[in-house]
């Protein structure tokens, strides 16, 4: 998936990023059956509407996968804070907390060539229009397609308006570095989605 950074870099410039904060997603939760000497069966619900049973290891995949997505939505907030600032040439904190590898990558290419080329986002802020989970890619990964449209977002430099943001449809990949839920891989296209 390295192709993406080249391309997630000129996204970034061209507000081809995730979206804004959305209410948290439907999250799975153990049940209990009413019979006092039941043992709690797990029901998965993410990304459906309608609760399932499910084994402990789906349960704790369907957990891992609604953390990522709250983490998603984290760096949205992060990204649309950066867009307005016009970018930057060091990853900041909350970078640092909720992207790596690849997702970092293309970022920093991005914002640091927003920074360098004074481009700014003088308003508007990329939505997230939805989040679906999908399937891991490999153990100890979580993956899940988010749809965002930053067609608000006008960027200027110098006065002067260069370009405005677009919707996104990427598939995200995260998994627990040192400890904490991290985004490290996308495959991004600058596309019409969320129906």
């Amino acid at each position: 998936m390295r192709p993406v950074v080249a391309a997630a870099a000129l996204a970034v410039l061209t507000a081809c990023t995730p979206a804004s904060p959305t209410p948290s997603p439907v999250t799975s939760s153990p049940s209990v059956s009413a019979s006092p000497s039941a043992t709690p069966s797990p029901t998965c619900s993410l990304g459906s509407a309608t609760p399932k049973p499910c084994t402990t290891k789906e349960f704790e995949q369907e957990q891992f996968t609604a953390e990522a997505m709250d983490v998603y939505r984290r760096w949205i907030k992060e990204a649309n804070r950066l867009y307005l600032a016009g970018g930057t040439l060091t990853p900041t904190d909350e970078m640092k907390a909720t992207i790596a590898d690849v997702v970092m990558d293309s970022a920093m290419n991005g914002f640091a060539d927003m920074k360098r080329a004074g481009v700014r986002a003088v308003s508007g802020e990329v939505k997230i229009v939805a989040i679906t989970p999908t399937n891991a890619k490999s153990d100890g990964t979580a993956s899940f397609n988010a749809c965002s449209d930053g067609r608000s977002l006008v960027f200027q430099r110098k006065g002067k308006t260069i370009s405005r943001g677009t919707f996104a449809d990427e598939d995200y990949v995260a998994k627990r570095i040192d400890g904490s839920i991290k985004l490290v891989d996308v495959m991004s296209e600058a596309a019409r989605c969320g129906g």
